[in-house]
């Protein structure tokens, strides 16, 4: 199964998914990061932040190719 890697981008910065997660397809892998975009959206929303606009995740493979980045304001769109 391959491994996929779900970094976080906010504007210029990027925190990089050191583990990834094993998964049937990139498919699975768009779900995992809009379920966990809306999560980190809720905890935001808590925070007072506003992560709509600028966050991201950059979903790579094991190689570091970026294969699909999700927005965070898809996650809610797709909701």
């Amino acid at each position: 199964m391959p491994r996929y890697y779900f970094n976080i981008m906010r504007g210029d910065l990027r925190v990089t998914d050191q583990t990834g997660l094993e998964l049937s397809d990139l498919g699975a892998a768009q779900a995992v990061a809009l379920n966990d975009a809306r999560a980190l959206l809720s905890v935001g929303v808590m925070l007072g932040m506003d992560r709509r606009r600028t966050d991201a995740f950059e979903i790579c493979d094991e190689n570091g190719i970026e294969l699909l980045t999700v927005s965070f304001s898809e996650a809610l769109a797709s909701s």
